[in-house]
């Protein structure tokens, strides 16, 4: 009886059985997301506002971009195999990281040290080496900077992963707070990407190469609802940073307590504890 009642169930929802072989329908991208970039003038007055910043790494594409939330529009580099001045310039990339204040998402630990390491060695398959030693063996930013001879330059930055409640990945969080578009990875990140035409789902034409880009910029959008739901955190933040003349900004709670208390300890005895 339980077996017939579990077969009927399973022929009503179309459930596949384990013993049958699931073929996957082929991958046809969606339409892409509406992009402005901001021009030379546009980046140059903007300085002191606040870019959202994400990288995508591959071995023959690396891409850095950042998004300023007061305009909405993209400032875009890029290194590919054929390497392209006018797409990279390391000057420009300093000059907006020391003259924004950047946010990211996990980006203390794997898109700072990426960033700053591509703005030395524009070499895809290094950036890409230096990007698997930071997933899969967890090597932390100073032992990177030790063994990879680069320097991770201090700028005003706020990383979002501590600030926010609970635990959980930029997708999750971007669902939770109803984003109009979440996705996952499109491209095996170990396969390099490739320039062939692929015809999108409103019939557009694009390559592997600006599938990623459009990805990247999904992201982009959720960090920045991520950031804009998380005012009042940094608010607190700021205002505990600026009166404990330390930088909180991308610190948990708990990490917060354990700094002001020590601060406190080192005010009361003149000395760290």
């Amino acid at each position: 009886m339980y077996g017939e009642l579990l077969r009927a169930f399973v022929a009503m929802n179309e459930f596949i059985p384990l013993q049958k072989q699931v073929v996957l329908k082929p991958y046809v991208p969606r339409k892409p997301i509406p992009v402005v970039y901001a021009t030379e003038d546009e980046v140059w007055k903007g300085a002191g506002g606040t870019l959202i910043l994400d990288t995508e790494t591959y071995i023959n594409f690396f891409l850095l971009q950042f998004l300023d939330i007061k305009s909405k529009k993209i400032i875009r580099f890029e290194i590919t195999d054929d390497y392209d001045a006018t797409l990279w310039n390391s000057q420009k990339l300093s000059w907006i990281m020391h003259s924004y204040r950047t946010v990211g998402f996990n980006s203390i630990k794997y898109d700072l040290p990426i960033i700053w390491y591509s703005y030395q060695y524009q070499d895809n398959k290094q950036i890409k080496g230096l990007s698997d030693e930071i997933i899969f063996q967890n090597i932390w930013p100073k032992l990177l900077e030790k063994d990879h001879n680069f320097k991770i330059w201090p700028t005003e930055h706020v990383d979002l992963i501590e600030v926010c409640p609970l635990r959980g990945s930029l997708k999750l969080y971007g669902g939770r707070l109803h984003a109009d578009r979440i996705q996952d990875l499109p491209f095996d990140v170990n396969s390099p990407l490739s320039s062939v035409p692929i015809t999108c789902i409103d019939g557009s034409t694009t390559n592997q190469f600006d599938i990623v880009a459009d990805y990247n910029i999904s992201d982009l959008l959720a960090t920045e609802i991520l950031f804009n739901n998380l005012t009042e955190q940094l608010q607190l933040r700021t205002d505990l940073s600026r009166e404990y003349k330390q930088d909180l900004m991308s610190k948990s709670d708990a990490q917060i307590a354990e700094a002001v208390i020590s601060s406190e300890l080192k005010r009361l005895t003149g000395k760290w504890p």
